[in-house]
């Protein structure tokens, strides 16, 4: 038997809040004969709470609406780009990427430009391929080297090492130049068991990789061992995701822990960040935006 357990959170103060709403918008268009027909036409609305620039919209989709549409394939590939409705960027397609998942599509796109307090952008669904997409104002990459995989964007340089259960361990400043090791203190504790962390799995895997205009995913799989190489009888392992912006510095990570008994443990350590000497001025943390048990 699997148990999991699954929490997520932000690595970075919020600066944009923004909500997002699917519509289906009534048109009319005017057939060859010349009689005009009604045409539903999907549409994509977001709303800005404070003011912000090229920022990042995500909003979910069901199957069955993109089918009637013909916007998905057979395979439920989608079929569409998005493009902006209104303003001096009208009919302009906006750079995104979509996923499949529990029978939706989940749609994640730049929101070009500045947007103001309260300011509302709409994105309309279109079936087919851009001719061009403008490129984002920044972008994110990710390389491997060696052990390591090292994620780019114009905030950091952030290195994630497989020696380490493929957690965060370098993070380089673009701005300052400072370097920052930090130590993830994830890990497992019971009493009568001891600690067990990912730090000393030396033998973590990538288990995917994804890298687009808007984000970068890396999902990474380790096990909890104790300071000596031992794996507690429960085989507990965790599966750790992370994404990374183009467009903003934070950091999502979520983390799945599964073990092949349900075996009860005391503390339970997500995204524990602790380091050597002081290196912030100001340094915020908060309970997980959301746990599911």
């Amino acid at each position: 038997m699997v148990k999991k357990r699954r929490v997520s959170g932000v690595g970075a103060a919020l600066c944009l809040w923004l909500s997002a709403t699917f519509m289906v918008q009534a048109v009319e268009k005017r057939a060859a004969s010349g009689v005009v027909a009604p045409e539903r036409t999907p549409l994509l609305q977001v709303r800005a709470e404070v003011d912000g620039e090229d920022w990042t919209a995500e909003t979910s989709v069901s199957l069955d609406i993109l089918r009637q549409y013909g916007l998905v394939g057979a395979d439920n590939r989608p079929l569409f780009y998005l493009s902006e409705v209104g303003g001096r960027r009208d009919g302009k397609p906006a750079p995104m990427e979509w996923a499949v998942h529990d029978g939706t599509v989940s749609i994640t796109w730049i929101v070009p430009g500045k947007t103001p307090a309260g300011g509302i952008r709409s994105f309309r669904l279109r079936r087919g391929t851009p001719r061009s997409v403008p490129k984002p104002a920044s972008s994110v990459t990710v390389q491997k080297d060696g052990t390591c995989f090292v994620v780019r964007n114009r905030w950091f340089e952030v290195t994630h090492d497989l020696r380490h259960g493929g957690l965060i361990v370098k993070v380089r400043f673009a701005d300052s130049g400072r370097t920052w090791e930090p130590m993830m203190g994830e890990r497992l504790y019971e009493k009568d068991r001891g600690a067990f962390t990912l730090d000393a799995d030396a033998a973590a895997l990538c288990v995917a990789s994804r890298n687009g205009p808007v984000s970068t995913e890396l999902t990474f799989a380790a096990r909890y061992l104790s300071a000596s190489g031992a794996a507690p009888a429960s085989a507990v392992q965790a599966v750790y995701h992370y994404r990374y912006s183009a467009v903003s510095p934070f950091i999502e990570i979520g983390a799945e822990v599964r073990q092949h008994e349900p075996v009860p443990w005391s503390e339970v350590h997500f995204f524990e960040l602790r380091t050597k000497e002081p290196f912030f001025d100001r340094f915020v943390m908060g309970p997980p935006l959301r746990s599911e048990k």
